[in-house]
């Protein structure tokens, strides 16, 4: 087939093409009112497919036509040649291909409609648009492959010699139903839902349920590389030779999309300098048994990329809740021209376009995350997985290690036996596969500041997945002792604690500034402090060890209790602390620092008891914890006793604290403290009853203080896990309240506030301040504590963003809450916030909208096409419109015309003080009740051109009306008579039909013979009239 080159051939030819483009185009029009920008956001494809689609998303200024604007799939597209050589020879026969710009005849002919010319012109050569109806589960599609000689159908196959174009469906959708085809300007072809019997001939249908030659994958039937399609599908010079850029090509996995299809259209063409532009639409229903279990399609090996060396398989693609079609062009062409500018050889086009039905969404709001974990080498981290807003996974969700290797899969395509091989997981993470709790083992040698990270996808029990991100972050595992706190430098870069000693610990005048709580009748605690000992220390008091692993909250600092017994017994004494842990070189090693603890028996010098409000009599605790004795300059024990009863006596001496008194000295109180009201410095007197040396019982009276407390009637905090904010047993909870009294959670209910979503706004109490999630403790039995108002935080909104309403979980029922409402223990309290233009869902849509805000509906009238904008609601401020984005494209159904909203352009009405419905409507159209309508056109090459638009009735010919043709029978050129059609008479006349009319039953019919020929009847007889039925001639003798 030649190149046009010939100027004025070349200009014929495009006048004539361009009146049947003309034509056609209307045909498109009707056909494919849908081929409308690709929505990216909604198809959520592979991330190459983002990389190769910018010129669609938006960063590039150039596209080809408008065909697959408003399309639901993400597609790729790439183009190749190849010559019919194997072996070492094939990579050097393999090709890019440039098609110049197409200009006109007299600047030179070219087939890119793209500036500069196209590199990968396959994108512009096939289009394809797909809609997903959610409700119905149902996939539209509609395929233009491109070949004409001009206009926006400019297409290279029109001067290619024997094309063949190739559609394969995917797993996950069920048999393709609604099929039509279109060849050029011919009328489509409808094809009946069994279609895939009719493989015979040019056009040739392949079904893996139907034909005994197919691939099997876990039980279900797939092509694979089957003998029926794998010539074109799969063979190294067909469609999978995508050209020699390497990174283009391994990025483009065309073999694994076609290997997991299950059908296959293969359409011939006749080449020839014909126009071969054929526009497929079909419907396809998903398989979601087939669709949630894409994501364990593994890889499959492609011959093209092995015969290149670049190796045995493309680039893996992951296919979670996606299905795909697949559209190719490939010719073997001989010679040289602009069609076929590298000469003979294999000219390939493919172009991939995937549907994701299964978006990565939380359809329950669920929102999965990890926390970040840390840990030192060779330790375990365990990581549980935490949920938002105290949901739950639904029954039978699954976890899965996007860095767990896969299952090997082998296919006997002889028997279609599969042979599975169970994956080995080898790396340091590991996941339970139905709790989703991560196990991180951090290897041996992992330095500080490194991070070890994965994904998890979790999948629910719909197929539909959510991927969430982990990281556990390496601590350095060394002591750091701090040079000038102790009194040895370190040996080296080692810091050995067996070369640190500590400085002597002692507790001398700090014990009686100690606060005795209920119940601590006979320890002194003192803490000693140690900076930067590594996790895993031990302490030893004497002979006893306990383990300190757990650093404060400044993650500096360790600290160990010492208790020791505050009875006649105690004396003055060393101790020793022993120390194990690991030095610098990762050796264990042990220390014993000598110290000394200086002891005494408190007095009543100032020390009080304390006792909380409300305390029981029988928890009172003895007065033994504020008596003690003072040994001074004197020896004799009466001059002692005689102190004890002066009270607070500010020159007792402090130094030298050895005195004690005997053993069996008793303590009691001579009026035991009152509780139920809260006072300081309450005076009450104890009894010290003991036996002195002449062994005389000996009793004195004490004075002794007591305060009588209570703790903070509202406590707010930030909880650890904000997943679950009224967890009593949260390391959070509150042990100290604001003077540092001992909190009891037993005392208090927990109430729980949070925000929707922190970037709207957050929330304010006391000095939590700013916070997404604030937990309460309340008072119990506090009747000013009993109301919502009297206990929620402030709410601090986000720019844009009005406070909208409380509710009380469970969020899926709406439960708006008021200041005077009562809360119960447990209660978790969201604020939700909203701003101008938001949608209002469908849970919110009874819950009054702030002040200021009013209510604007979307809705669908008469004869208006559906959209899924229709419908929703949305909360607009008063003074500010509704973005135009929130409006759909209006379209009349069919039998509809002058489709229009109730108000002009209702994007750009100010919002007033009241709520407001747009509605979109449509004027339905009156059409004629004539079922047959003549007429005799002016120019019978063009008939079409005058055909009459209405019935005698002045009302519109429906679209369906078939035009029938009556002609009088003719000899030698020459018509023997007549025919009439109503008022129409002539040699032939055309006429609009309702279909199904019968015209036998037409007396307005009728035909008449010239100079003595009479009529004898019509051929074929008239009758019902169909598409196959609509041309008659009058007989005549």
């Amino acid at each position: 087939m030649s190149n046009i080159t010939n100027f004025r051939t070349r200009k014929n030819q495009i006048t004539k093409s361009l009146k049947k483009l003309m034509l056609y185009l209307l045909v498109i029009s009707l056909v494919l009112p849908s081929l409308t920008e690709v929505a990216w956001a909604a198809a959520n494809p592979p991330e190459v497919m983002l990389r190769d689609n910018q010129v669609r998303a938006g960063e590039a200024p150039w596209k080809p036509d408008n065909y697959e604007n408003g399309s639901d799939a993400a597609v790729m597209s790439r183009t190749g040649y190849c010559g019919s050589v194997g072996g070492a020879r094939f990579r050097g026969s393999v090709k890019g291909i440039h098609y110049t710009e197409y200009k006109n005849a007299e600047d030179g002919f070219g087939w890119s409609r793209k500036p500069g010319g196209n590199d990968n012109y396959a994108d512009e050569l096939i289009r394809v648009n797909a809609k997903f109806d959610k409700n119905t589960k149902t996939i539209f599609w509609n395929i233009i492959v491109k070949g004409q000689s001009a206009g926006d159908l400019m297409g290279v196959t029109k001067d290619l010699t024997n094309p063949y174009f190739i559609i394969a469906i995917s797993r996950g959708l069920e048999n393709p139903k609604n099929l039509y085809v279109s060849n050029g300007y011919r009328k489509l072809k409808e094809y009946p839902n069994n279609w895939q019997t009719l493989h015979t001939g040019d056009f040739r249908m392949y079904d893996v349920y139907k034909d005994s030659d197919h691939a099997l994958y876990n039980g279900r039937r797939i092509l694979g590389k089957t003998d029926q399609t794998k010539e074109f599908l799969q063979e190294k010079y067909r469609l999978p030779c995508t050209g020699d850029n390497q990174d283009k090509s391994m990025a483009y996995n065309i073999e694994k999309y076609n290997y997991y299809s299950k059908y296959a259209i293969i359409d011939q063409q006749g080449g020839l300098n014909e126009a071969n532009t054929r526009m497929y639409s079909f419907t396809t229903e998903l398989d979601e048994g087939e669709v949630a279990a894409q994501g364990e399609l593994p890889n499959v090996d492609s011959e093209f990329t092995n015969y290149m060396g670049w190796g045995g398989q493309r680039n893996n693609v992951d296919l979670s809740g996606k299905v795909w079609i697949t559209v190719g062009v490939t010719s073997r062409e001989a010679r040289k021209n602009t069609a076929k500018p590298l000469g003979t050889g294999n000219y390939n086009f493919s172009k991939i376009a995937v549907v994701d039905v299964v978006p990565n969404k939380d359809n329950l709001g669920l929102e999965p995350y990890y926390n970040e974990g840390s840990g030192k080498a060779e330790e375990t981290v365990k990581l549980p997985v935490n949920l938002k807003n105290s949901k739950k996974f639904p029954e039978g969700t699954r976890f899965m290690l996007e860095s767990d290797p896969k299952d090997k899969f082998e296919t006997d395509h002889s028997t279609g036996a599969i042979t599975q091989t169970p994956a080995k997981p080898n790396g340091p993470i590991s996941i339970d596969q139905y709790t989703g709790e991560v196990t991180v083992k951090i290897p041996k040698g992992a330095k500080g500041g490194q991070e070890i990270k994965d994904n998890v996808h979790v999948i629910y029990p719909d197929g539909s997945t959510h991927i969430v991100p982990l990281v556990v972050k390496v601590i350095e595992d060394k002591p750091n002792i701090k040079r000038g706190s102790f009194a040895t430098k370190p040996k080296d870069n080692e810091k050995q604690l067996d070369k640190v000693p500590f400085e002597d610990i002692y507790m001398g005048d700090a014990a009686s500034k100690f606060t005795y709580q209920a119940g601590d009748t006979s320890k002194i605690i003192k803490s000693f402090t140690a900076d930067g000992l590594p996790s895993g220390t031990t302490f030893g008091v004497g002979t006893q060890e306990s383990s300190n692993n757990a650093p404060d909250e400044n993650g500096k600092r360790f600290q160990r209790s010492l208790a020791l017994k505050a009875d006649t017994k105690a004396k003055v004494g060393d101790f020793a602390i022993t120390f194990k842990a690991v030095n610098g070189s990762g050796k264990e090693t042990t220390a014993t620092n000598p110290g000394v603890i200086k002891t005494y028996l408190p007095t009543n010098n100032g020390t009080k008891i304390r006792i909380k409000k409300g305390t029981p009599e029988a928890n009172i605790p003895s007065p033994e914890a504020a008596i003690g004795i003072y040994h001074k300059k004197y020896t004799n024990r009466d001059d002692i006793r005689n102190e004890l009863k002066t009270g607070i006596n500010k020159n007792l001496i402090k130094k030298d604290k050895t005195g004690y008194l005997p053993d069996g000295t008793t303590y009691t109180w001579k009026n035991t403290p009152k509780t139920d009201v809260v006072e300081n410095n309450h005076l009450y007197s104890a009894y010290v009853k003991y036996t002195n040396k002449d062994g005389k019982e000996v009793v004195d009276e004490v004075p002794v203080y007591v305060d009588v407390y209570d703790t903070d009637d509202v406590i707010a905090y930030t909880p650890n896990d904000v997943t679950k904010p009224t967890d009593d047993k949260d390391k959070n909870v509150p042990k100290k309240d604001s003077n540092k009294d001992d909190v009891d959670v037993k005392d208090y209910n927990l109430v729980a506030f949070r925000t929707e979503d922190k970037t709207k706004g957050t929330l304010t109490k006391d000095k939590e301040q700013n916070k997404e999630v604030i937990s309460v403790l309340v008072k119990k039995n506090n009747s000013k504590l009993k109301t919502f108002g009297s206990i929620k935080p402030t709410v601090n909104t986000a720019t844009d963003y009005t406070f909208w309403f409380w509710d009380k979980d469970p969020a899926d029922v709406k439960q708006v809450v008021a200041d005077k409402d009562t809360y119960a223990n447990k209660d978790i309290y969201t604020a939700y916030f909203i701003k101008s233009g938001d949608e209002i869902k469908e849970i919110d849509k009874n819950i009054p909208l702030p002040n200021g805000f009013h209510k604007v509906t979307i809705a669908k009238g008469d004869g208006i096409e559906d959209n899924q904008l229709f419908g929703k609601t949305y909360a607009v401020k008063e003074g500010v419109k509704l973005s135009k984005d929130k409006f759909p494209n209006i379209n009349a159904k069919q039998s509809y015309k002058d489709p229009k909203w109730n108000v002009g352009n209702p994007w750009d009405q100010v919002m007033g003080k009241a709520d407001v419905t747009y509605t979109a409507s449509a004027t339905k159209i009156e059409y004629t009740t004539d079922q047959v309508i003549p007429w005799i056109p002016k120019d019978p090459k063009n008939p079409e051109n005058d055909k009459p638009t209405t019935g005698k009735d002045g009302k519109e010919i429906p679209a369906n009306y078939i035009t029938v043709k009556f002609t009088a029978q003719k000899e030698a050129g020459k018509a023997l008579g007549k025919v009439t059609v109503g008022a129409k008479t002539g040699e032939e006349v055309l006429a609009k039909v309702k279909p199904n009319t019968d015209l036998s039953t037409k007396t307005d019919i009728t035909a008449t013979g010239n100079n003595g020929y009479g009529f004898t009847k019509w051929k074929p007889a008239l009758g019902v009239v169909t598409d196959t039925n609509k041309a008659f001639e009058a007989q005549f003798i």
